[in-house]
């Protein structure tokens, strides 16, 4: 890298400030932060893909992310594609988890400690300490994003869900060599104020391990069934179909028949097959997937509360039972 190369050795290093460039990049990734939804149950969710840090503009960025998950009864941040970045943008987005003052994280440079980082006092969009807090983690979970995935660890400020994080815990300067080249050296290792270590080579293993392409999912059903424990009345009722039919895709129920067995006309709902899932259509109306329950009960995908039950006999459905939300319940025997 000739541009590299003719930089002042250092410039390159973890924490130099970003260029206008790195700035104008971020400003198209709003700040890393690429998400923000709503899901089933007022989950909030926010997919961070990188800690970039541009000063007060990143601190907008991160007051309305904040703003947002402070809506939520319980929050999710996903941390699976953040491969690190910058400590100052950490520091501002764990304070919102922490009281101030809280010892985070201390540098040490050349093997000369540094000061040892602290939460931020105030902070415009307050904190957010009082609800639950679950992390997605995975392999490509590196350097600035394994700071901050330990510092909810260490602190237990929440669940960790996925996979063991990279292990990027040493920090990098571009060191110039002849001929236009660039070498990166580690020059320092941050230790969490938390555990009073750092996480080169180890990463930090979720509470909660399993494959990360399934991490959003368990989060979500963790997440519902621990509001639903605290719930009353249809609050309660609505969290727990919501996580049974999510767990229910994460682990599939065992049929008493095969998914074919049910496909069949049931006065004017259709059930098909598609490409082994099983779908309920009324007749002219739209098509919903469904998911099994139970033996011979299953759910709409896009609406929990609403169920189909079918009767068998033998190696057959004889008829289809549709239990509305509201508990109005429509039956159906199977066409000739």
């Amino acid at each position: 890298s000739a541009e590299l190369a003719a930089r002042p050795a250092g410039a390159g290093a973890d924490d130099a400030p970003a260029t206008a460039e790195e700035i104008r990049f971020a400003e198209r990734l709003n700040h890393g932060i690429l998400q923000l939804k709503v899901l089933p149950g007022n989950i909030r969710y926010m997919e961070s893909i990188g800690f970039f840090w541009g000063g007060e503009r990143t601190k907008e960025v991160y007051d309305n992310a904040m703003r947002f998950l402070k809506g939520g009864d319980a929050i999710i941040i996903d941390m699976r594609q953040n491969g690190g970045g910058s400590p100052e943008a950490v520091q501002y987005m764990i304070s919102h988890f922490l009281q101030p003052d809280t010892p985070i994280v201390t540098f040490y440079m050349r093997g000369h400690e540094g000061d040892t980082w602290k939460s931020l006092g105030s902070l415009p969009a307050g904190r957010l300490t009082d609800k639950p807090l679950y992390i997605l983690t995975g392999g490509r979970s590196a350097s600035a994003a394994e700071e901050f995935v330990g510092h909810v660890a260490g602190y237990k400020l929440g669940e960790l869900i996925g996979e063991t994080t990279a292990g990027a815990g040493y920090r990098n300067e571009f060191f110039p060599v002849a001929g236009g080249y660039v070498i990166s050296v580690s020059v320092g290792r941050a230790v969490l104020a938390s555990t009073g270590k750092d996480w080169e080579k180890v990463g930090i293993a979720p509470t909660v391990k399993v494959e990360q392409d399934k991490a959003l999912e368990t989060a979500q059903v963790r997440a519902l069934r621990k509001l639903a424990a605290t719930a009353t009345g249809q609050d309660k009722t609505v969290l727990e179909a919501s996580a049974q039919v999510l767990e229910a895709q994460l682990k599939p129920v065992q049929t008493a028949l095969t998914l074919p067995q049910y496909v069949g006309v049931y006065g004017v709902r259709h059930i098909t097959n598609e490409d082994g899932k099983l779908i309920f259509q009324r007749e002219g109306g739209p098509k919903g997937q469904l998911v099994a329950v139970g033996a011979n009960e299953f759910a709409f995908i896009a609406d929990p509360m609403q169920r189909v039950k079918f009767k068998v006999a033998g190696s057959a459905a004889t008829e289809l039972e549709l239990i509305r939300g509201d508990g109005s319940r429509a039956v159906a025997a199977r066409n000739p």
